[in-house]
């Protein structure tokens, strides 16, 4: 009987996987049909291939910063494949109202593997701030690199500079926000009150680095895709993509309102890429990035079906 849900599992999985492929491919047809971009462009671009390569090593980087942090749980261990699980979860529960759905989700399968709440709690907590302090830094500093080199450098030294004690301050730190959010969060308070526990600095250090280049690729991706219309001022535009990309995600999960963060992150990327690049391109850009990103999360989603089909049947099930 497991067999056979894990069959039928896996054919699901890669059902979907093909799907998003399908609706991929058809959505570049139609900003070929509603822009001046040509589908051309990307089919006869031959940094197509080293772009792809680059954007699943990106995808196993994110993985992998979360599994950084889990390891730092000595008594629990994780394979790759059960943390992108983890992240599988995450990232089609954004899509459902709200956005706290995939955190949630996270959760639960950290409370089932035998966590306390409290530990659920400082785990996301942690990873969700190494995801904005590594996307405001990489961000902040190639916007700023487009107006003042200079100013970006020195920004870009004091950031090295002030990490080590970042996340040596990490517990006070976070102690800090469960002070503030408890003066807001009064039921989450009181259904869970986590308190700090103290995460292996070393997990938090090599989990920042994986995040800091899981950005720079995600923008080195649409630099390749994108090279034959970025090529008149490729440092410059460069500079304003590894500005738009984390700063977008983040914009976008902040947005409660928008599921999947559909609408706002595109807005950001127009509205920084129009420093340099026209409309046209810019929102091309910006549909093509979201386009990766469903793709992203469907295959993920994917792994994550499969590797409950085969591992642990009765949560699919329930």
């Amino acid at each position: 009987m497991a067999d056979t849900t894990a069959r039928n599992s896996f054919i699901k999985a890669l059902f979907i996987a093909a799907l998003a492929v399908c609706l991929c491919l058809a959505a570049l047809f139609v900003i070929n049909s509603y822009a001046s971009i040509d589908v051309e462009v990307f089919i006869d671009n031959r940094l197509l291939i080293p772009a792809v390569v680059i954007q699943v090593i990106a995808i196993l980087l994110f993985i992998q910063a979360w599994k950084f942090l889990l390891s730092a749980q000595g008594e629990f261990q994780y394979s790759f494949l059960e943390s992108t699980s983890h992240i599988g979860v995450t990232l089609m529960g954004k899509y459902l109202p709200g956005k706290i759905w995939g955190l949630v989700g996270r959760a639960f399968l950290l409370i089932r593997r035998g966590h306390s709440k409290s530990d659920a709690v400082n785990l996301l907590i942690a990873d969700q701030f190494l995801t904005f302090y590594s996307g405001i830094g990489v961000g902040t500093i190639a916007l700023l690199a487009y107006f003042n080199p200079l100013a970006s450098i020195a920004l870009l030294l004091v950031t090295i500079v002030s990490a080590p004690f970042v996340i040596g301050s990490y517990d006070a730190i976070i102690q800090k926000i469960l002070d503030w959010s408890k003066l807001f969060l009064h039921r989450l308070s009181e259904s869970v009150d986590p308190q700090v526990t103290t995460i292996d600095k070393k997990s938090i250090c090599m989990s920042l680095i994986a995040y800091v280049l899981h950005w720079i690729l995600i923008a080195l991706v649409l630099c390749l895709l994108f090279y034959p219309l970025l090529a008149a001022e490729p440092f410059q535009n460069s500079l304003l993509l590894m500005a738009a990309i984390p700063l977008a995600m983040l914009s976008g999960f902040i947005a409660l309102w928008a599921p999947g963060g559909i609408g706002v992150r595109e807005g950001v990327i127009v509205l920084i890429l129009t420093l340099n690049l026209t409309v046209d391109v810019a929102l091309s850009i910006a549909i093509s990035y979201r386009l990766i990103c469903v793709l992203n999360d469907l295959s993920t989603g994917s792994a994550t079906l499969y590797y409950f089909s085969r591992i642990d049947p009765s949560l699919l099930e329930e």
